[in-house]
């Protein structure tokens, strides 16, 4: 399940996700023009979302997806969407240099320590990223691979777009 858009701090914190809640489709059918989108890397990318977004590749263009080590192939890092999505990544696995190779993905050489005045430097307007079920608090987790999707990454973002996975580890920082 995805819940878009921030949830309010008012209020039944679970009335407000029960009406954020949509489908990966619609949650993708957000995403526009030259958007640029945060998303976390490995484990914690949003898998329904990227699927969903890959479907919608070839009426986008000049999306800019920041991130980093993913773990499969969307359909979006094929180069016939060269036109389309772009993706900037710090972190180089082999579906990245694959993309790198095509022309489809550029390396941002940069420090760990030094990804959040970057992020801040692109301004995404878009955040992604899979997180744990609600806590009894309202509260999820980012768990493994949050540096693509930092906290002031979501919080300056317009649209926050999460996918409430019951396999996601929760991590303490």
């Amino acid at each position: 399940m995805i819940v878009v858009k921030k949830l309010s701090h008012a209020g039944s914190w679970r009335e407000d996700y029960r009406q954020k809640l949509c489908s990966a489709e619609d949650a993708a059918d957000l995403i526009k023009n030259n958007d640029i989108i945060t998303m976390a890397g490995g484990t914690s990318i949003p898998k329904g979302f990227a699927t969903a977004l890959s479907k919608r590749a070839r009426e986008l263009f000049n999306i800019t997806l920041l991130q980093g080590f993913s773990l499969c192939n969307y359909e979006f890092m094929q180069p016939q969407f060269k036109e389309h999505i772009h993706i900037e990544t710090s972190f180089v696995g082999l579906m990245e240099r694959k993309c790198i190779q095509m022309g489809l993905a550029t390396y941002v050489p940069i420090h760990l320590h030094k990804l959040p005045a970057w992020l801040d430097n692109r301004g995404p307007n878009v955040a992604a990223h899979a997180v744990t079920p609600p806590d009894e608090n309202g509260y999820m987790n980012r768990s493994c691979y949050a540096g693509l999707c930092y906290r002031r990454s979501i919080e300056n973002a317009k649209t926050v777009i999460v996918e409430v996975n019951p396999n996601t580890p929760l991590v303490m920082w």
